[in-house]
């Protein structure tokens, strides 16, 4: 059986989780020099990496809400991953999550 993670927060989302794919990745040594030239990171303290690919999941509709998820688990017809996934603002209500990108 799969682990559902619903949260209260999850019903007024605009679906911010599925207009992005996240991995976390283990840096090779290049990469983790390029990180500290770049960013002032010291490389020993550089374990694992986010990287966030712009995706908007074709599930979506007008207004950010899957159209798959279902609160019954037996009509929840969303893939495993998105089941099991609960993003930072669910998991700490109240976080506030600053992106940034960087500019030239």
């Amino acid at each position: 059986m799969v682990k559902r993670n619903i949260s209260p927060i999850c019903r007024n989302c605009a679906g911010d989780c599925c207009k992005a794919i996240n991995l976390m990745i283990k840096p090779a040594p290049k990469m983790k020099e390029l990180l500290s030239v770049h960013y002032g990171w010291v490389i020993d303290e550089i374990e694992m990496v986010q990287v966030s690919l712009s995706h908007v999941c074709p599930h979506l509709d007008g207004k950010g809400k899957c159209t798959l998820w279902n609160e019954d688990p037996e009509k929840d017809m969303r893939p495993e991953y998105c089941q099991e996934y609960l993003c930072e603002k669910a998991q700490q209500p109240g976080l506030l999550i600053v992106e940034a990108e960087a500019t030239n």
